[in-house]
């Protein structure tokens, strides 16, 4: 296997996208990476949703997958470091501080951002049902204000990011401004 000189992990920043159900947090990641991608910044792009999807899900257990994301997670970072990244954009749904703090422990605690991706209601329901079918997409659509309510409660980010009505790369373009990752306007 191939070992890649890397950069410490105080070199490395990190932003992590919560949001309900339908927020637009995986298609916001594309995009944040294409635009870093393009600035030629090594990064790691990662979905949670990916890394902890069982179906179904085992009962009693973690019904959401959000411990094996961060365990999967875990495992699989310092891989990522060994590549030399200095940037990590992280889809995943974060409900409270414990979950913000233990997706911070699961990169090392590298410099961590959070940013709420906020998408009304109706668009929400409408995303869901445009590409969800069955039993996933009444379990989502029943979720879906639930789960924004609670981030909402939980006030655990530290900016917020309307991604509704405008282009993903544009919505992208305002999350690295508000980082410092790229030069303002």
């Amino acid at each position: 296997m191939r070992r890649y000189g890397g950069p410490m992990q105080n070199d490395i920043a990190a932003v992590a996208l919560t949001g309900t159900i339908g927020a637009g947090k995986t298609t916001l990641a594309e995009a944040i990476s294409e635009e870093l991608h393009e600035r030629s910044q090594r990064h790691a792009l990662i979905d949670l949703d990916w890394l902890g999807q069982v179906y179904p899900a085992p009962e009693g257990h973690d019904p959401f997958g959000y411990e094996l994301a961060l365990q999967n997670l875990e495992a699989i970072w310092p891989s990522f470091l060994a590549t030399g990244i200095h940037r990590a954009v992280i889809a995943g749904t974060l409900l409270n501080q414990d979950q913000r703090d233990r997706l911070h422990a699961a990169i090392g605690g590298v410099a961590m951002a959070v940013a709420l991706v906020k998408t009304p209601q109706a668009a929400l329901e409408d995303r869901i049902r445009r590409r969800n079918s069955g039993p996933l997409r009444d379990d989502f659509l029943a979720r879906t204000a639930h789960v924004a309510r609670e981030i909402d409660a939980a006030n655990i980010h530290d900016f917020t990011v309307p991604n509704h009505g405008r282009a993903p790369r544009e919505v992208a373009r305002e999350v690295l401004r508000t980082l410092n990752w790229i030069p303002p306007k």
